[in-house]
């Protein structure tokens, strides 16, 4: 209903609230190719570790879908969905491209600057505004350079300057918007701020932040466990190829024996005059 909602298209009719995966798929498939689409990009795919038993089957119709479609799938996501992918290595294998790209919270510097920089000068107001030297460190303060969150906070930012027609940012601005409208990252921020003063976590409490807090190996393991799958899977085709060879060559070598059998020999010698 959503796809044909966004495309105008009337795909769902005729059609019950269950079906199968497969044809759930080829629905799918079916609607996308049809408009021409190149990437299908899916937003917050962490929340499927909170229905129960729907993340293997959410995991394999995206695996599926790529498989039938040729489209490639981008999951936008935290931490927190890792489980959910790396249970079967072979899906793993598929929607991490044998790896995935990894944006870790910015500490205080120049990649941290550059990145406010390009936030700040998106501004959408009518008058030229000069970003304060020290506004990069007081954002930092309230994100602990998580970039979702700092992208976020911005476009509240920006709302909240344009309706006051207060340009300068401060402080205390920056505190309004985060006990408002980002209060739910709250607790996040406060384990990042925690951690990084050198407070320790217990495995539990590090489950409970698993949005924002990176594993301990960043996702080194995961890769380099993907790439052992697919080594393992690359040998046991090759096993197979090799094996379905001989099985091949075997029947050849079996009609030329009988073929040279003194049976076989009896009945190819020419009939007598």
């Amino acid at each position: 209903d959503r796809v044909d909602a966004l495309l105008g298209t009337r795909f769902s009719l005729g059609r019950g609230t269950r079906v199968t995966t497969s044809q759930y798929v080829f629905d799918m498939a079916r609607a996308t190719s049809a408009h021409l689409l190149g990437l299908l990009v899916v937003d917050d795919t962490q929340n499927i570790r909170e229905a129960r038993g729907v993340g293997d089957v959410f995991v394999k119709i995206l695996c599926s879908f790529m498989e039938q479609t040729g489209i490639p799938v981008l999951l936008i996501t935290t931490y927190k969905v890792l489980p959910t992918i790396t249970r079967d290595l072979m899906y793993a294998s598929k929607l991490m491209a044998k790896g995935t790209p990894d944006f870790p919270a910015f500490g205080k510097g120049e990649d941290w600057n550059s990145f406010v920089e390009a936030l700040w000068a998106a501004h959408p107001f009518p008058i030229e505004c000069e970003m304060p030297r020290d506004f990069p460190s007081m954002l930092h303060w309230h994100t602990e350079g998580v970039l979702r969150v700092a992208r976020e906070m911005m476009v509240e930012l920006f709302k909240y300057m344009a309706t006051t027609e207060q340009y300068v940012p401060t402080m205390e601005m920056l505190d309004s918007i985060s006990t408002s409208t980002l209060l739910h990252y709250q607790n996040e921020i406060s384990a990042l701020r925690k951690l990084r003063s050198g407070i320790k976590f217990s495995r539990e409490e590090l489950q409970l932040y698993s949005d924002f807090i990176r594993p301990v190996d960043g996702l080194s393991r995961v890769s380099s466990d993907i790439k052992m799958r697919d080594a393992k899977g690359s040998e046991g085709k090759d096993m197979d190829d090799r094996n379905a060879g001989i099985r091949k060559s075997k029947p050849a070598r079996n009609s030329l024996e009988k073929m040279n059998s003194p049976k076989k020999a009896a009945s190819r010698k020419k009939p007598k005059d």
